[in-house]
C-alpha cells in the first residue's frame, strides 16, 4: 500500500532547470533559474547587527549564494542608503534578498529591546 503523504511530488523530483518552466510565480520561477545557474540553492542567514559587516558578507558571499536573507530590523546603525547598497550587490553577484523579521522570534527580540 502506498501512502499519497510519503510519496514526493514527481515535480519535486525533477531537476531545477526542468522545473523552470513549471514554475507559476515570478519569484519561484526566478530563484529556480538562480539555482540552476550557480548549480546551488545555498542561501544565507545574514544574522549580524553592523551594516559594514552585512555589507561585507553580501560582497564576500554573493557569488555562490541564491539567497541573502536579512535581518534589517536588527542593524543597529541602519539607513536608507545599506539598502541602496544591498541592492547594488544582489544585482552586480546575481541573487535574491530575503527580509526576515523577528515576528516568530518574539523573546530575542524582546531580550534585544529591553538591553
Amino acid at each position: 500500500m502506498v501512502f499519497p503523504e510519503i510519496v514526493k511530488p514527481l515535480r519535486l523530483t525533477l531537476p531545477f532547470t526542468a522545473r523552470i518552466d513549471q514554475a507559476a510565480n515570478p519569484v519561484a520561477k526566478k530563484l529556480l533559474q538562480l539555482m540552476a545557474s550557480k548549480q546551488s540553492n545555498l542561501c544565507l542567514a545574514a544574522d549580524v547587527t553592523s551594516a559594514s559587516d552585512l555589507m561585507s558578507l553580501a560582497e564576500s558571499t554573493g557569488p555562490f549564494v541564491c539567497v541573502f536573507k536579512t535581518h534589517i530590523d536588527i542593524i543597529e546603525d541602519f539607513s536608507p542608503q545599506l539598502i541602496q547598497d544591498l541592492l547594488a550587490v544582489a544585482k552586480k553577484h546575481n541573487f535574491l534578498l530575503m527580509e526576515d523579521r523577528y515576528v516568530l522570534h518574539l523573546e530575542e527580540f524582546l531580550t534585544c529591546s529591553l538591553l
